[in-house]
């Protein structure tokens, strides 16, 4: 099979996981056992690998870091949700403003389900709304 075919074949895949949990009915931030299985989703598909000599520390592949995977578990929700503000930002789907007000919200102990789910959602449709396609 072509390379670039099974790239969208894959990209397909995660993309319907990603709008299953960002846009279903059940949690968005995964909890301890569907961080597990998402992790084992992620190594099954090739998208990260063991690092060497460690225990439970992981690294993108060089397929992973093409799909822009950082980016990519922040819509899955797999990421901490401290994290989450930065890499939007990082990724131009957020300015320094509006992660300050996150964060702000996050350190007064709103709920990250809420404060975060939508920024989120807006994030995914803006990312995958760029000119020709591009990320």
């Amino acid at each position: 099979m072509n390379s670039d075919v099974s790239q969208l074949q894959l990209s397909m895949k995660l993309d319907r996981l990603v709008v299953e949990r960002l846009f279903g009915d059940g949690a968005w931030l995964a909890g301890s056992e569907s961080a597990v299985a998402l992790n084992r989703i992620l190594d099954e598909l090739g998208l990260q690998e063991q690092v060497p000599g460690t225990v439970n520390t992981s690294r993108w592949t060089d397929l992973g870091a093409r799909l822009n995977m950082d980016l990519l578990i922040v819509f899955l929700g797999l990421h901490w949700e401290w994290e989450v503000p930065d890499i939007l930002e990082q990724n131009h789907l957020l300015d320094k403003e509006e992660s300050r007000d996150v964060l702000e919200a996050l350190e007064a102990g709103n709920d990250p389900e809420r404060v975060l789910r939508g920024l989120v959602q807006k994030a995914y449709f803006q990312y995958y709304r760029r000119p020709n396609g591009t990320h």
